[in-house]
Order: structure tokens, then C-alpha cells, then sequence
């Protein structure tokens, strides 16, 4: 069986949320499709939780990693 999802759902799993047990028990093994617009709400959720600093450094520490240096 195929099953549609949405974005507050792959939250709640992701998040801990009191559904995560009931959605998981849902899905698992089943074919989830959702709208291609997930990707984008996804960020829009949990953006707040980064500040633009938060992404600077992770950028500035990825640059480190693949080169050896900062750019």
C-alpha cells in the first residue's frame, strides 16, 4: 500500500513528537510519497533553530574538512 505524507509527519518522527510511534507503525515497509514541496518545508521548519552564524561556522568547518584550509 502506498501512502501519502506530508512534511508535519516526517517532523514528528524526526522530532521525537508523541505521534513518531503511531506514524512509524503506519508506514513502516509501505511506499511513502509526499509533494515535491517537502524539501522546502523541511528548511522552513527547522531554519529558526540555526542562526546565520551557526551556518557560517558549519560552512567555514565543511571548507576545513574537503581542503585542509579555510577559504
Amino acid at each position: 500500500m502506498d501512502i501519502v505524507i506530508d512534511a508535519s509527519a516526517l517532523i514528528a518522527v524526526l522530532v521525537d513528537e508523541p505521534e513518531r510511534a503511531k506514524i512509524i507503525e503506519i508506514t513502516v515497509g509501505k511506499a511513502l510519497f509526499g509533494p515535491g514541496s517537502i524539501p522546502w518545508e523541511m528548511g522552513n521548519a527547522f531554519s529558526p533553530c540555526l542562526s546565520k552564524t551557526d551556518w557560517l561556522s558549519m560552512k567555514l568547518k565543511r571548507d576545513y574538512q574537503y581542503s585542509g584550509e579555510f577559504h
